[in-house]
């Protein structure tokens, strides 16, 4: 079941940089 959708993968970009 895979329903990450595009936006919520830019959030995890953006969270994940920002460490």
């Amino acid at each position: 079941m895979q329903e990450h959708t595009h936006r919520e993968n830019i959030q995890f970009c953006i969270n994940y940089r920002k460490q």
